[in-house]
């Protein structure tokens, strides 16, 4: 008893000592400090996961009013998806994740759905009251001051540069910067397993996670900088996404995170089409009902050899459609149903200033237009003619052979 009572006469007295003055400071902008990161660990090949997933996301809109700003991301692992149901978003870096939280925290096993709270604490993913108490008391860092830009390097890639302080000072131990892209909004129909039947709703999905640097012994103030390239997915829609940044140290605790909204121009500007959508931006079909797409991979793939043969006659049986025209990116639309004639002869008549190049209103042929037999070069030029007069197979009346090639050159040009 005696002791305990020194020792707390003792703290008040060290209250008034500069250095505690300091320590006091800190913890009371911890107390308002930045956001709090929740993380859950979650299967849809789990029969209670579903119940959690709706909890964080009720969390992560704000409908608890707690006055504590929160970050939400749900990790989804891969130890499940031996019952049945294969998780669409499940990944083994998740898995990997959730185990060194079960030796972090001391925990006897991993199991799902998982809170954890800083990386500092964990209960059951579907007790809402230890959850909302866990966000209450955990301890609370100041937001890093952090500015990202965002950039489609490829319709394929997401470039993420990110430069600024984490306004939390890092010891000699040493914390790595981490970045993470989410999305929302994501519904499934699960067929088989443990929620066979059900209809399930995912938001805060982590599908990328990424080290942004590592960084050791550095101020609150020193900036610091790097950058990430996440893989992008098929059906990537960037008003569903989010990137979150986090600082955490080799126990896993989290000493700030951020969040960032990606900017509405991110989706790239349309790249100009050829007239049957042969490529559209993102890797994905232009329209789900589409048949026979190709993209641009697969041309360039095809664009050698006997490849134009090919290409020809993928083009002649691509005529499937249940629906068309739709303008899915914004901007001005080039349908194929467009009036725009072959305009072919125009083209080689200004390059080489000869008229007639049409055969005139007598339909005579170029080389019928001259009296000598051609030389070898001119031979040539003829034929350049006549594959910009006949058909890019039989019944197209849109392109020529030698417009379709000039599409396909100006394809190349602006895509590399």
């Amino acid at each position: 008893m005696a002791p305990r009572l020194f020792s707390c006469f003792r703290r008040r007295k060290s209250d008034l000592s500069p250095e505690n003055a300091t320590a006091d400071q800190a913890s009371e902008e911890r107390r308002r400090g930045g956001p709090v990161l929740v993380e859950l660990f979650s299967s849809q090949g789990c029969a209670t996961s579903p119940e959690a997933e709706t909890l964080l996301s009720r969390l992560g809109r704000g409908d608890f009013e707690l006055e504590v700003p929160v970050i939400v991301m749900s990790f989804h692992v891969d130890y499940w998806d031996h019952l049945g149901w294969k998780d669409p978003f499940g990944s083994s870096i998740c898995t990997v994740r959730q185990k060194a939280y079960v030796e972090a925290l001391q925990l006897d096993t991993l199991y799902t759905p998982q809170v954890v709270v800083q990386g500092r604490a964990q209960c059951m993913g579907t007790d809402q009251e230890k959850i909302i108490l866990g966000v209450r008391s955990a301890d609370r860092f100041p937001g890093p001051n952090l500015q990202a830009t965002f950039q489609r390097s490829t319709p394929d890639s997401l470039h993420i540069s990110i430069t600024g302080a984490l306004r939390t000072k890092v010891d000699n131990k040493g914390a790595d910067v981490m970045v993470a892209l989410c999305e929302n909004g994501l519904v499934t129909d699960c067929s088989k397993g443990e929620n066979r039947g059900r209809v399930l709703s995912n938001d805060f999905v982590v599908r990328r996670l990424e080290k942004l640097c590592v960084v050791k012994d550095i101020s609150a103030k020193k900036p610091i900088s790097g950058n990430v390239e996440f893989p992008l997915w098929d059906g990537f829609n960037g008003s569903k996404c989010a990137v979150v940044v986090f600082v955490q140290n080799s126990a896993l605790h989290v000493f700030g995170s951020q969040l960032f909204q990606l900017p509405d121009d991110l989706i790239q500007r349309r790249r100009t089409e050829l007239p049957l959508h042969v490529a559209r931006e993102g890797g994905s079909p232009p329209l789900p009902s589409c048949l026979d797409w190709r993209g641009k991979e697969q041309i360039r793939g095809e664009n050698s050899g006997d490849g134009l043969n090919r290409i020809l006659r993928w083009i002649k049986r691509y005529i499937s459609w249940t629906s068309h025209g739709e303008d899915i990116y914004g901007g001005e639309y080039i349908s194929d149903e467009s009036e725009e004639g072959d305009d072919m002869y125009e083209i080689l008549q200004d390059a080489f200033g000869m008229p007639n190049l049409d055969g005139g209103q007598d339909n005579e042929s170029p080389e019928e237009s001259f009296p000598d037999e051609p030389n070898m070069e001119a031979q040539k030029f003829y034929k350049l003619l006549k594959d910009a007069k006949n058909e890019l197979y039989p019944g197209c009346t849109k392109f020529s052979k030698l417009s379709f090639l000039v599409r396909l050159f100006h394809l190349k040009c602006l895509n590399g």
